[in-house]
């Protein structure tokens, strides 16, 4: 739909990134209210863990968000580069992401497309929620049931079907993004991701992260529960638990899972890891 870049704000003396829809003369009309209602949304919604946005204007028949730039790199990157961070961190971001989801749904705003690339990990090491483009907001015109909007393979059983999702469904989702942002693995990898998700049950952790502690797994038994109602019912009840286990693992024996050096060592190595982005290889 777009393309986003970095700039300079002349006024206030400070870089954001600005979001540019195509010429919207030559888009779908719901499209430019999809882009706009991502607007919208962020602006509703002052939160550490949700990208800050600025400004929503057109110019030049050019449709474009002014938000927040953040320096860093997104979940998708993180799993693809096995991004080498402590267990705990990963946890405490996990919990970060749940933080902002809170957020929004008691605004009443569903997000629907929690994915690997709609989450971001900034060099100070927290998490942003990105892109509410396709989020349920109250008295929406695209908020039909039987609508499908988002991405299949992250998303909730109910949510794949056509059916009414909530705060619930989002949670699903970021359980799966968890899932593989610890094992390197999509908790419902098969041939087609979408029919297994609605039909299926996921990958146990312990099967393919052994690496992982007992506990860290019980989390994902509750997370991707094909039920809505057997789920984490809040986004503060999924953080909650999550900064649990990492209570618990913070100091063990798995806060750094692969132990080929000592913790001290390993610290270090994480860092200088954290900072190779994609492009700067």
């Amino acid at each position: 739909m777009g393309v986003v870049y970095r700039a300079r704000d002349t006024t206030l003396d400070r870089e954001v990134a600005i979001k540019v829809l195509r010429d919207h003369r030559s888009v779908q009309p719901e499209l430019v209210e999809i882009f706009q209602r991502e607007a919208r949304a962020c602006a509703r919604l002052q939160h550490p863990s949700i990208v800050a946005v600025y400004d929503l204007g057109t110019a030049d028949n050019t449709t474009y968000i002014v938000m927040e730039l953040l320096d860093g790199v997104d979940w998708r990157c993180g799993i693809r580069d096995r991004l080498q961070l402590s267990l705990s961190t990963k946890l405490e971001l996990m919990a970060e992401v749940c933080d902002g989801l809170a957020h929004a749904h008691m605004a009443g705003i569903v997000h629907r497309d929690i994915k690997p690339s709609n989450l971001f990990i900034t060099r100070r090491k927290h998490a942003k929620i990105l892109d509410f483009g396709v989020a349920r907001l109250p008295l929406s015109s695209l908020t039909a049931t039987g609508r499908v909007l988002g991405t299949p393979d992250y998303m909730a059983p109910e949510q794949i079907s056509g059916e009414k999702c909530g705060g619930c469904s989002d949670l699903f989702s970021a359980g799966m993004v968890f899932f593989e942002f610890l094992s390197g693995v999509h908790p419902f990898q098969a041939p087609f991701v979408p029919r297994r998700i609605r039909e299926g049950k996921p990958e146990v952790l312990s099967d393919v992260a052994p690496h992982l502690p007992d506990n860290v797994g019980a989390l994902f038994e509750k997370a991707l529960q094909q039920d809505p109602t057997a789920r984490f019912q809040s986004g503060d009840e999924f953080a909650a638990a999550l900064r649990g286990v990492a209570e618990q693992v913070r100091g063990s024996a798995f806060e750094f899972p692969v132990r080929t050096q000592d913790p001290i060592e390993a610290d270090a190595s994480e860092t200088a890891s954290y900072y190779q982005y994609p492009d700067d290889k």
